[in-house]
């Protein structure tokens, strides 16, 4: 018969931390596809009006974006800003046509200052349905 010995000498094994560097450059990867960065500041000051009751859309991401509201160069004129461009409301179709496919899924979000007024924003709306975008929204805050 053979005999087991006990050996009261037992470690814990050390913890093998060769993956470490693939774990962390995997998730460095993920994180640097899927973050969007803007690109530059809006070159219109705009306060968001606030509303008691909203609803909430699933987080989407804009196909276009237009700013209305006043320059930051503390003029008292409104103006109308699509990506990097200040642009007049009558020529909203003809930078849509240009830049975008026609896509009927196409979502315009504006971003209006609470002080603009309702004038402003039905022409452009008025324009956006002339360049045949069909979805638009309205950014507010709570």
């Amino acid at each position: 018969m053979s005999r087991f010995r006990k050996t009261n000498k037992r470690e814990v094994p050390s913890l093998n931390t060769a993956s470490l560097p693939d774990l962390i450059f995997t998730l460095l990867f993920f994180f640097m596809i899927s973050t969007r960065l803007k690109d530059k500041p809006p070159k219109v000051e705009f306060d968001l009006p606030r509303v008691v009751e909203s609803e909430k859309s699933l987080a989407v991401s804009h196909d276009i974006v237009i700013f209305i509201g006043k320059s930051t160069k503390n003029t008292d004129s409104q103006f109308i800003q699509i990506n990097d461009k200040l642009i007049e409301i009558s020529n909203i179709p003809d930078y849509i046509k240009q830049n975008y496919q026609q896509n009927p899924e196409l979502l315009v979000t504006l971003k209006a200052d609470k002080h603009t007024p309702m004038g402003i924003i039905d022409n452009v709306k008025k324009t956006l349905q002339i360049a045949g975008i069909q979805k638009i929204r309205y950014a507010t805050v709570e």
